[in-house]
């Protein structure tokens, strides 16, 4: 018989980071070991009650001890804010509109990326580009980092974000088509020189 875990309220909005940590200290931590070998046990003597007694203990401990990680991660992020580390309206201004831009990057990132797969998965469903996977990874970590200025302002719970970020994907892949074609008309030129020099050596 088995209990579904119900994660702490907000869990889910921590970085990733703090969430993989506290999952590998929960595999080390002792009452948390001794609480899973009690239901391997009780699960092969089919002693259902006791089973279920022992998930219902691990489970909330897991909650306990999740709810101190994310009151602790909240109060840190709370009590640091910009304003306190004393930067001045100017630079709150700056460092807020690098931030934006920061997480503007990492969608920007993760887009071309599902883009270029998307392309190569029309010629073959098990195609994919992994050179940029750790790019792509440490802008997801990124972003999740950011989460709090999802909850706590409205910089990007708006249509103006939404249509913002459309116009960047747009100008980049422009400015990206312009690299290219000089590119081509270079490869083109110089392949052009290099036939004709061909011909003459001929004559």
């Amino acid at each position: 018989m088995e209990q579904k875990n119900h994660n702490y309220p907000g869990w889910e909005e921590l970085p990733q980071k703090v969430r993989d940590e506290f999952d590998a200290c929960m595999k080390s931590n002792k009452k948390a070991i001794q609480l899973r070998q009690q239901i391997e046990l009780y699960q092969r003597t089919r002693n259902w009650v006791k089973e279920l007694d022992a998930r219902k203990k691990l489970d909330e401990a897991t909650f306990k001890a999740q709810r101190d990680v994310y009151l602790k991660f909240q109060n840190r992020t709370q009590k640091m804010t910009l304003r306190e580390a004393g930067l001045s309206d100017e630079q709150l201004d700056k460092v807020n509109i690098l931030m934006i831009a920061t997480y503007m990057a990492c969608d920007m990132i993760e887009f071309f990326c599902l883009d270029i797969n998307s392309e190569l998965r029309k010629i073959d469903k098990d195609f994919s580009l992994d050179m940029f996977d750790k790019m792509r990874d440490l802008g997801k970590e990124a972003r999740d980092n950011l989460t709090y200025l999802w909850k706590n302002t409205s910089m990007f719970d708006t249509e103006d974000f939404n249509d913002m970020s459309d116009d960047i994907r747009g100008m980049l892949i422009n400015k990206a088509k312009k690299v290219y074609v000089r590119y081509a008309n270079r490869v083109a030129k110089k392949e052009s020189e290099e036939s004709g020099k061909d011909e003459n050596d001929i004559r």
